[in-house]
């Protein structure tokens, strides 16, 4: 796992305030799991190794980190304009990875004088962006679309992985407060979206809570969840309609970020 505070550049009047949650999955070679992220007052990310690499004696934990690494160098290296592009970050991040392995990823960008976010997301990671009402509803108002080959086969980049501009590339407007949260598979594979918006509006509700609470709430949702061997979890239904047979959570990695968007003042 990896989380690193990127410098602010001296012309963000934008910016995230950010909390993250993990739980590496029991049973793996690397006790501290193959999720990684990142995170600074511009930008969110994570990373989803691909266990697979494993059976081959390689840690997928590896890439994961060095992809995150790269997003990180990417936003303190690029031009002022490549840097609000997401593409142009992803594709710097992935030409910096030397280690053997690849990994899911999903990038939020923030517009530092703008109310709008640039996002690029491939494989099965991903984020909401949710909205609180005044009257303590919360609105889901943009999300990631996954980028899939098939069933539990995410695209992802790394070694014999697939080009960055497969990325599904997207923008979304902003309001003051906005609340992203972002998660590997190991969160989506076992909270519906409709669980993750009522832990949202809790949070909401609750008025002046902190974001690190609401970051540990949804990860330990997803960790109780996927040790549930009847619950009908996002994973076990989605393996139905494909014709798999799998009851109950997905014990995985579990990696959650939670940014709050404060936008400069007109």
């Amino acid at each position: 796992m990896l989380a690193r505070q990127g410098r602010r550049l001296a012309s963000a009047l934008n910016s995230l305030r950010v909390a993250a949650h993990n739980f590496p999955c029991p049973g793996k070679k690397n006790p501290k799991g193959e999720d990684a992220h990142f995170f600074s007052p511009l930008a969110m990310a994570v990373a989803d190794g691909v266990g697979g690499w494993a059976e081959v004696g390689v840690d997928p934990s590896l890439y994961a980190n060095e992809l995150m690494k790269g997003v990180g160098a990417g936003l303190n290296s690029l031009s002022e304009s490549e840097r609000g592009e997401p593409m142009s970050v992803l594709k710097f991040a992935a030409g910096k990875c030397a280690s053997v392995g690849s990994s899911t990823c999903s990038l939020f960008l923030l517009d530092p004088s703008k109310p709008l976010a640039r996002t690029a997301n491939i494989g099965d990671s991903g984020y909401v962006v949710y909205r609180p009402l005044p009257d303590s509803r919360v609105h889901v108002v943009g999300k990631s679309e996954e980028v899939l080959h098939g069933f539990n086969f995410p695209f992802q980049l790394g070694t014999n992985g697939d080009d960055p501009s497969k990325a599904k590339v997207l923008s979304h407007d902003l309001e003051n407060g906005d609340l992203v949260v972002m998660f590997t598979d190991g969160f989506c594979d076992n909270v519906h979206e409709a669980q993750a918006l009522a832990l949202v509006t809790h949070f909401v509700g609750q008025k002046g809570g902190k974001i690190e609470e609401l970051a540990e709430s949804l990860a330990k949702k997803a960790l109780e969840q996927s040790r549930n061997r009847r619950f009908a979890s996002p994973f076990s239904l989605r393996a139905g309609k494909e014709g798999f047979y799998h009851l109950g959570g997905k014990e995985d990695d579990i990696t959650v970020l939670v940014g709050e968007v404060s936008l400069a003042k007109p």
